[in-house]
């Protein structure tokens, strides 16, 4: 197992853990993957995509920009910006999102 396959696994187990713990409210959680490599971030994806629970708990977007020649299915990759799906309608139980540099970073942080 590599180091980036190693965190993506520790990054599926929290998210399941979190869904886990969440009430069953109608409200989307979204989780923020800030800053990790583009190899990190494949492999969290992947995790979850193997993951047959997961895969149908969590919706991903991920920067297509950063995240291209990694393998992941197009359904995953979008153009829009982090910010786009901020408050963007989502019918699973969670959404994951990455960010690659500070440009976001405000108008994505927790109040």
């Amino acid at each position: 197992m590599t180091t980036d396959e190693l965190i993506g696994q520790v990054g599926a187990r929290y998210l399941r853990i979190k869904l886990d713990e969440a009430d069953d409210s109608d409200d989307t959680a979204r989780y923020l993957i800030n800053r990790l490599s583009e190899g990190q971030t494949a492999a969290i994806a992947k995790a979850i995509l193997a993951d047959a629970v997961l895969s149908e708990k969590i919706e991903i977007k991920l920067p297509t920009r950063f995240i291209q020649g990694q393998k992941l299915p197009d359904l995953i990759l979008t153009d829009e910006r982090t910010t786009y799906y901020r408050n963007a309608q989502c019918r699973k139980a969670a959404i994951l999102l990455a960010t690659t540099g500070d440009d976001e970073a405000q108008s994505l942080s927790p109040l």
